[in-house]
């Protein structure tokens, strides 16, 4: 019986670190994040309310679409 290595196996994977210095947004991110919808009328007090309310509580994407 005879083995051959995967050729990926050769290939060397970047650490974590490497590819995500940080995992939170910096204040100036947020508030920039903040301010983008409520140029867009009601719609975009919604989408106001509901990124404040992720970003403060610590929502995930999918807890946050799960709310009714």
């Amino acid at each position: 019986m005879m083995t051959v290595d995967a050729p990926t196996s050769l290939l060397k994977r970047p650490n974590n670190i490497e590819l995500r210095s940080r995992e939170y947004p910096l204040p100036d991110e947020v508030d920039q994040l903040l301010q983008a919808p409520k140029k867009m009328g009601w719609y975009g007090q919604r989408n106001y309310t509901l990124l404040l309310m992720m970003y403060r509580h610590g929502l995930w994407v999918s807890e946050a679409i799960s709310l009714h």
